[in-house]
């Protein structure tokens, strides 16, 4: 085998080829069937081997994450409205001129530590779910599917399953580690924000636009 070209390679499962350039393979594995030598590979962004989706822009991405963030924001202010209220309240009955340390006594008065805690909580856990079950039965959660893109499997391109987005979403489960303990906190906040960071790079880098959560659960996103 010394021709260009889309084979599979020893080892592989049926209907799986890679792009072999006269010397090595190259590129990702992808779902189809050995071509012509005279096939090329397909470009980042483009329809692969066995026609499927284009991966999606970066425009998309961002745009869906975007979505999803507001979503979930809401959801998280509705959560959080009881304790809002108690302390707009309390601050309400303050006199004028208050102290900096009356106010802050007032308001570790109604704010009680494991109502917080429990309320951190479940916006982790329902976090979690929602987009676990949304990837696995819709294909992607409102933010992506809103803007045309779904999550499928990074090597088949088959849509997702349990297994992967629930390994797509375990960042969502950061918060629950800072719960542990109160001097976990800043560390959960910090790997949060890693991911973030590297995330947001590897969409420009990485030639599938994986992110760090792409690559945990095994998955790529494209055009619906």
């Amino acid at each position: 085998m010394t021709d260009p070209g889309w084979y599979q390679a020893q080892g592989d499962p049926a209907g799986i080829v890679r792009w072999w350039n006269g010397t090595e393979w190259v590129g990702e594995p992808t779902s189809g069937s050995p071509s012509t030598p005279a096939s090329i590979p397909p470009a980042p962004g483009s329809a692969g081997a066995g026609g499927h989706r284009p991966l999606a822009s970066v425009g998309k991405r961002l745009g869906g994450r975007a979505i999803d963030f507001l979503i979930v924001g809401v959801f998280a202010v509705v959560m959080f409205v009881p304790v809002i209220v108690d302390v707009v309240e309390v601050l309400g009955d303050l006199p004028s001129g208050a102290s900096d340390s009356e106010i802050e006594d007032a308001i570790e008065g109604v704010v009680d530590g494991d109502s917080l805690a429990g309320r951190l909580l479940w916006i982790s856990v329902i976090g979690f779910i929602w987009d676990t079950a949304f990837t696995a039965l819709k294909g992607g959660t409102p933010g992506k599917l809103m803007v045309g893109t779904r999550v499928v499997d990074a090597t088949s391109r088959a849509p997702a399953q349990w297994k992967h987005a629930a390994l797509r979403a375990l960042n969502r489960l950061l918060g629950l580690v800072g719960l542990i303990s109160v001097g976990l906190s800043n560390a959960v906040s910090g790997i949060g924000a890693l991911i973030a960071i590297a995330s947001l790079i590897m969409l420009f880098a990485h030639n599938e636009r994986r992110t760090v959560m792409d690559l945990v659960g095994g998955t790529v996103v494209v055009d619906k």
